[in-house]
C-alpha cells in the first residue's frame, strides 16, 4: 500500500497517491484523445506546454489538486463543463443536490443550511479562514479543486452552480 505524504505547515495538505495520479492522468489523456487533442493542442487551450500536459497525464502532477480556474480551463478545452470534468477525470460519484440553479452567496448557503464556518472547513479539509476567504473576498477560482468538489457536496449544490456563484 503507497503511503501518503502530508506536507508540511498545511491543514489536511494531503498529496493524491501515485496510483491516485495515474489514474487521473490515464483519464485525462482519454478524453484528451477522445476530443483528438493532442497535448500541445491542450497545452495551448489552457496555457500550459505540451510537457505540463504530459506530466499531468503521467501523473506527476494530480488533477484533483490544480486550481479551480485551471481546471475549468481544461473543461472547456475539452468541451465539457466542470462537473462532467470532474466526473470524468477525478471519478467523482454524484451526490445528493437540492434543486438550487443559482447561489446568490456561499455564505447564504452555508447559514442557510445551518453549518457554521468551523463545520465547512472541517468537512473540506481546509481552515475556517480560508472558508472565510472564499464567502468574503477571494472566490473558488484559487482552491483546488477536490476542494471545490468537497464543498458541493457539503453545500449540497453542482458544481456548476457553485463556480457560477
Amino acid at each position: 500500500m503507497e503511503e501518503r505524504k502530508v506536507m508540511a505547515g498545511r491543514r489536511d495538505r494531503q498529496v493524491p497517491s501515485v496510483g491516485e495520479r495515474r489514474e487521473q492522468g490515464d483519464r485525462l489523456s482519454v478524453l484528451r484523445r477522445d476530443v483528438g487533442l493532442s497535448q500541445s493542442q491542450l497545452g495551448a487551450r489552457v496555457g500550459w506546454t505540451a510537457h505540463d500536459v504530459s506530466n499531468l497525464e503521467a501523473g506527476v502532477r494530480s488533477v484533483a489538486t490544480l486550481r479551480l480556474g485551471t481546471a475549468v480551463r481544461f473543461a472547456d478545452a475539452l468541451g465539457m463543463g466542470i462537473g462532467e470534468f470532474s466526473r470524468c477525470v477525478l471519478d467523482v460519484k454524484p451526490w445528493p443536490t437540492d434543486s438550487v440553479r443559482a447561489l446568490r452567496s456561499l455564505r447564504e448557503r452555508r447559514v442557510d443550511l445551518g453549518l457554521s464556518l468551523v463545520e465547512v472547513a472541517r468537512s473540506v479539509g481546509v481552515s475556517p479562514s480560508a472558508v472565510h476567504g472564499w464567502e468574503v473576498r477571494s472566490g473558488l477560482g484559487g482552491a483546488e479543486l477536490r476542494r471545490v468538489v468537497a464543498l458541493a457536496r457539503v453545500l449540497r449544490v453542482g458544481l456548476g452552480v457553485l463556480v457560477g456563484c
